[in-house]
């Protein structure tokens, strides 16, 4: 099917080491991962290619084998917004760490979403990357944001898309986390329960005034305006209080609004970027639409989280 081989074969006898590649580049040729890409490494796996110097470099799973397993992630990544591959030709550190949950716990229900914060704490005689690998059922849509934590990179988020069809059960994902000397599994729980999925869409205004306000006040954090929200139920099967969860490539912005009639319909947002542990600002609304900051303990948490 592919007529590659041997201009592969000769083209990749001549290529430079792998230091400086693009992960999943296996043709280097252009710096970024496309379908040649994937062409070069399903010619080179079935149709007998020769070894090249950038084994490593198509390894995307860094498992140091070329197989059907590197083809499925530069798919997914290319194609179904899955994660880049960044484990190319890595050397994994050294020394002790572990790995520390915000909260080991979360709800969520069909059709809804959820998010994870780890975090990397090195021991005395760390150094180098941790490498994360993520296990799942696949009804959850759980994503890793990051597969390498570092100094400079020390904290990961699992993004939860679950599936509408998925069953109402507790799940278990596992973050493995490796170095060279160290391996460390943490065991997350996500109960998926009976609830519908609907938006803060009869409370939006009052998000948006409270946005508004953050911009005035703290124009260094940026337009909210036109922001591509992915949203859930924060807490399902909780009422009175209605909690939302919005997600975009920057921000986690948390929504809460007390359903009921003025004087007692406050709201609240809190924010935090992605990326951070912690979130960095709340802010309430009351019932005549005076707004002010407020400690970010005073933001409600359920549950843990």
């Amino acid at each position: 099917m592919f007529k590659y081989s041997l201009f592969i074969a000769l083209f990749l006898l001549i290529i430079p080491s792998a230091s400086g590649y693009v992960c999943g580049d296996v043709n280097n040729t252009d710096g970024e991962v496309n379908l040649l890409d994937i062409l070069y490494l399903i010619d080179y796996i079935y149709k007998g290619g020769e070894a090249t110097p950038v084994v490593c470099q198509a390894d995307v799973n860094n498992d140091g084998n070329l197989n059907i397993l590197d083809i499925i992630i530069l798919i997914e990544y290319k194609y179904k917004d899955g994660p880049a591959p960044v484990n190319c030709c890595l050397e994994p550190g050294h020394g002790d760490f572990s790995i520390d949950p915000v909260y080991w716990s979360i709800r969520s229900y069909p059709g809804g979403g959820g998010v994870f914060i780890v975090s990397l704490v090195p021991g005395e005689n760390h150094s180098g990357d941790v490498i994360l690998e993520l296990d799942a059922d696949s009804c959850l849509g759980a994503k890793l944001d990051r597969t390498v934590l570092s100094a400079e990179y020390p904290v990961a988020e699992i993004t939860l898309y679950t599936d509408a069809e998925a069953d109402t059960l507790v799940y278990i994902i596992a973050l493995t986390a490796y170095n060279n000397d160290t391996s460390v599994t943490v065991i997350l729980d996500v109960d998926v329960m009976m609830w519908f999925h609907s938006g803060p869409s009869g409370f939006i205004d009052k998000m948006d005034d409270m946005l508004v306000w953050v911009e005035n006040n703290y124009p260094e954090m940026g337009s909210f305006a036109g922001r591509d929200w992915y949203y859930y139920f924060t807490y399902p099967q909780i009422w009175v209080v209605e909690h939302w969860t919005n997600l975009d490539d920057d921000w986690e912005l948390r929504f809460c609004c007390h359903a009921t009639i003025p004087p007692d319909d406050w709201s609240m947002i809190r924010l935090r970027r992605r990326g951070d542990v912690t979130p960095c600002l709340a802010v309430r609304r009351e019932s005549d639409g005076t707004i002010y900051e407020i400690p970010i303990w005073e933001y409600p948490i359920i549950f843990g989280y």
